[in-house]
């Protein structure tokens, strides 16, 4: 069995975002130079995270995708705060209803928990 490799330089992310001059990024892009790792990481991390997916939105065009640089930074100060996916995880759980969970978040659970995601909150230092 395969495990799902960690990432968790959400720190050294920030940093590179933030010394990044571009405003917006494609998955290439964060992927290789912001990130260090591979798609399917990022596709953990970001593009299928149920934390990005409740508070961002990235920008399609015909030939790529975008993600926005300060709504990248926030999203791993987010990660790496820990705090914000464990309530998350918590509320995915104690709001079965998705009308208490639209009420409280301003978006269906389907569309922040899409079948197959992945959302972990680390417990540790």
């Amino acid at each position: 069995m395969k495990m799902r490799a960690i990432w968790d330089d959400y720190e050294g992310a920030i940093e590179r975002l933030k010394k990044d001059k571009r405003d917006r990024l494609t998955r290439e892009q964060v992927t290789t130079d912001i990130m260090r790792t591979s798609t399917g990481v990022f596709a953990r991390e970001v593009k299928g995270n149920p934390l990005y997916l409740l508070h961002y939105k990235p920008d399609p065009t015909g030939k790529a995708t975008y993600y926005n640089r300060e709504d990248l930074i926030k999203h791993f100060e987010r990660m790496r705060d820990k705090v914000e996916p464990a309530e998350l995880i918590w509320d995915y759980y104690k709001l079965v209803e998705d009308e208490d969970f639209h009420k409280k978040h301003g978006k269906h659970r389907a569309d922040v928990f899409p079948e197959g995601c992945y959302l972990s909150a680390t417990v540790s230092k």
